[in-house]
């Protein structure tokens, strides 16, 4: 079973278990041709024409003949049920754009917890270093709170840049090295850039950890070729 983050640099369709009509499944694949499914959404994927690339979830629903056509490391399995399926598949799988099929049906308690987790989908705050970015990590809010930065509870989780977000980077880099300002942290939601934070960002013990990088030690590297 894999616990890696699957990282799309296409946008993906996410398959949930729910009805499905074959002329949206079409609709969507050729307009997001990465395929996930969220546990059960393999069984509604497979029955739709394809296998998905991967299944996530805690695995309560999907059929084993479902799993038998995964290949292991292509089944995502997270044991707890404190989340949902669609909750689980938005931590462990990035892409610049998921279109989401199957996850609106009948029973309104699905309903409300996949409209619930799309409002309490993270941010993403993205250290730059001299005018070029160095690490980025996800901030999950805390119940009941709308913001997400870690001061008052957000959960820093593990990122990778997108392709989206390397072009915004790219994009203001060049200014903020002409300007001088050597350690900076932006915040993008939706691939749209929020905020820049030029004071004191926080974030990099966290990608730190994570990545096993050492962005202070690259801050204070960038200083000191300012003035040597």
């Amino acid at each position: 079973m894999s616990s890696q983050i699957l990282q799309y640099n296409e946008y993906v369709t996410l398959i949930g278990g729910g009805n499905v009509s074959q002329t949206d499944f079409d609709w969507s694949i050729s307009r997001a041709p990465g395929l996930l499914a969220a546990d059960g959404g393999a069984d509604r994927a497979i029955s739709l024409g394809r296998v998905p690339d991967a299944a996530i979830g805690d695995f309560d629903s999907i059929s084993p003949q479902a799993r038998a056509a995964l290949p292991a490391d292509a089944q995502y399995h997270i044991a707890e049920q404190d989340s949902t399926d669609f909750d689980k598949c938005l931590r462990v799988a990035q892409a610049p754009l998921f279109v989401g099929l199957g996850f609106l049906g009948p029973r309104s308690d699905h309903q409300l917890a996949a409209l619930t987790t799309l409002a309490r989908n993270p941010d993403k705050r993205i250290i730059l270093v001299d005018g070029e970015p160095a690490g980025a990590i996800n901030r999950v809010p805390a119940e009941g709170e709308a913001r997400s930065n870690m001061h008052v509870g957000g959960t820093p989780l593990q990122s990778r840049l997108t392709d989206r977000e390397k072009e915004i980077c790219a994009r203001i880099g060049p200014e903020l090295k002409r300007r001088g300002m050597i350690f900076v942290g932006i915040d993008v939601i939706g691939g749209l850039m929020t905020e820049i934070n030029v004071t004191s960002p926080t974030g990099i013990q966290e990608i730190d950890r994570y990545d096993g990088s050492n962005l202070s030690g690259l801050i204070w590297d960038a200083i000191e070729a300012k003035v040597a």
